[in-house]
């Protein structure tokens, strides 16, 4: 963003506030006139963290829509029974943006927060939920104007630019935005990210671009992350920025980086402990008891994600560490899975591993847990 007087950025941010209320107004009018069961469909049915709840008759015949095939996408229910939504209530220029996202939920974790753990799932109620955040989050947050890089170049309205500047961060949906546009191969952004994370552009380095290159499925990106995590050096608030982002896109990012993790020994600093800490579950607000992570660690993640027969055999050890982890990679890729091996211990497992187990159902406090995938 070019150098603003004091008195030009008042002036501006007056003009955002306006457009800030306008914006909302519409909003408003756009839901008033949605039809009731997607009224119902968008209510008060998540708190965005830990609880999980579905209701209403749009909801649940979603569920059922799902139930049936996996080939059945959340993009063409919602295209068949709330078309209403793309009337102003989501802008209807990221229509595409919009689809895309909820078409890739099960792709990404579930859930989210520093108490969020590294699971995804194609459950359909799960799904459903997430669709359901999405349509949230696109709703509040979407204040990117019809393209993505007119907004990162500041190429706006004085009302548009003087929103930007009330908050200097990134609107929250931008990652998803991003991340559909670089699988749509838009070489424009594709272009800006790289140069903003080479440092040859004046555009700012926020962590959902992170968020957004580990959603996409861009391979060049994701080397080029990995060499931004190797440049950190002694930015340790990088380092954490990247390493308590790479968990919330694509198992082959996640993977990417994991591989980066490894070869460079990055387990030795404490944001990269911290960032483990998060994903199994093991997240402490005092840094010392973290000091369970180390390279050994890392070694088994990596196992167990890319080497079914080293999963299996951790999972039939006595070593707990080696258990939770087998477990977690389960998860990893589908919770439900995570469920039923541990059904498994629970009946045949020796004593040890049924107390390791127990201890790893605390990683589906989140959504799914005790009441959806259990039950």
């Amino acid at each position: 963003m070019k150098q603003l007087s004091a008195e030009e950025k008042a002036r501006l941010k007056k003009l955002g506030e306006k457009y800030l209320e306008k914006r909302g107004k519409f909003r408003q009018d756009c839901y008033k006139k949605l039809p009731d069961d997607v009224k119902e469909l968008i209510g008060d049915h998540c708190n965005y963290y830990y609880e999980f709840r579905v209701g209403g008759a749009l909801c649940k015949k979603m569920i059922a829509y799902l139930s049936e095939s996996e080939k059945n996408m959340p993009s063409e229910f919602i295209g068949k029974h709330a078309p209403e939504l793309f009337n102003g209530y989501i802008n209807p220029k990221h229509k595409k943006h919009f689809l895309y996202t909820i078409d890739h939920v099960h792709e990404r974790i579930y859930a989210t927060g520093w108490q969020r753990r590294s699971l995804r799932s194609r459950d359909p109620m799960i799904v459903a939920n997430c669709v359901i955040n999405v349509i949230r989050d696109f709703k509040e947050w979407d204040s990117v104007p019809d393209d993505i890089c007119d907004y990162l170049e500041d190429n706006l309205t004085e009302e548009e630019l003087g929103y930007k500047l009330r908050d200097t961060s990134l609107p929250y949906c931008f990652d998803d935005l991003a991340a559909a546009e670089i699988d749509f191969g838009n070489e424009r952004l594709i272009s800006l990210l790289t140069d903003c994370i080479n440092g040859e552009n004046d555009i700012p380095l926020d962590r959902l671009m992170f968020r957004a290159i580990v959603k996409s499925h861009d391979r060049g990106l994701h080397e080029l992350l990995g060499r931004l995590l190797c440049a950190a050096r002694l930015q340790e608030g990088l380092r954490q920025s990247i390493c308590e982002t790479m968990d919330e896109g694509t198992p082959e990012a996640f993977l990417y980086l994991l591989g980066v993790i490894n070869e460079n020994n990055f387990i030795r600093f404490s944001s990269v402990k911290r960032a483990v800490g998060t994903w199994l579950g093991f997240a402490e607000e005092e840094t010392v008891k973290l000091e369970r992570i180390s390279d050994k660690s890392i070694a088994l993640i990596s196992d167990c994600l890319t080497d079914p027969a080293k999963r299996e055999e951790y999972l039939n050890s006595e070593d707990s560490m080696k258990i939770h982890i087998g477990l977690w990679s389960l998860g990893f890729y589908e919770s439900r899975d995570l469920v039923e091996k541990i059904r498994e211990i629970s009946k045949h497992g020796s004593r040890h591993q049924l107390l390791t187990a127990s201890y790893t159902v605390g990683l589906l406090n989140v959504l799914s847990g005790k009441r959806v995938l259990i039950q």
